[in-house]
């Protein structure tokens, strides 16, 4: 299975748990917005001009609390999520069947391969799965694709939690599943901060259309 589908699912999945906290914290801001509307209502009731515009400010103030708490409760839930999420997923990989596990190798060194000739350093788990009938199979594979197909196992094994190293010359290409998982988080966390911050901006611009 390629490492696009792989991390494909685990930020769809991750992405699906996200969208079920923002609508929770969406429907607890609403709620809120009602008690401190229903409390101020009962002021402006009984209350001079001055002291309604104070209780404006007031509202506006605790709505701008309760968003800020249910923001920073939402952040610490999408942390733990992720941390569970990741933690599944790598138990997942290192738990696949011996066939399972040398098709995703399979895939990634195809994916990795830029030229299709270099060395491959395998993690010290992972010495009887990626194997140089693998590496034979992904050469045949790669010159398929019109690629040199010269990947060959290095003597060398690295202490990484599975996966591999492709070392050309100087040039070192990092392809753990430590390294994997981690760019994949990095992205997911990215696209979650470049919507909070979309959502963020579009209410800075509605309140200053109100002043």
């Amino acid at each position: 299975m390629p490492v696009k589908a792989i991390t494909d699912k685990i930020i769809g999945d991750a992405q699906a748990e996200s969208d079920k906290i923002i609508k929770q914290a969406e429907a607890e801001i609403a709620e809120i917005k009602k008690d401190a509307q229903d409390e101020i209502d009962l002021i402006e009731a009984e209350a001079t001009k001055q002291a309604i515009l104070q209780a404006e400010e007031e509202k506006e103030r605790l709505i701008s609390t309760a968003e800020m708490g249910l923001k920073q409760e939402f952040l610490r839930e999408k942390q733990t999520l992720l941390d569970e999420t990741f933690q599944r997923a790598r138990d997942k990989v290192l738990t696949m069947r011996p066939e399972q596990y040398k098709e995703l190798m399979g895939g990634l060194l195809i994916a990795a391969a830029e030229s299709g000739d270099a060395e491959v350093i395998v993690a010290e788990s992972d010495k009887d799965r990626i194997t140089a009938e693998l590496l034979e199979k992904v050469n045949q594979k790669l010159q398929a694709g019109g690629k040199k197909g010269k990947l060959r196992l290095s003597a060398e094994n690295r202490n990484i939690p599975g996966g591999f190293v492709l070392r050309k010359g100087r040039k070192e290409i990092n392809c753990s599943l430590q390294t994997i998982f981690a760019t994949a988080r990095m992205e997911l966390e990215s696209e979650v901060a470049a919507i909070l911050f979309a959502e963020e901006r579009g209410k800075n611009l509605q309140n200053k259309g109100r002043l």
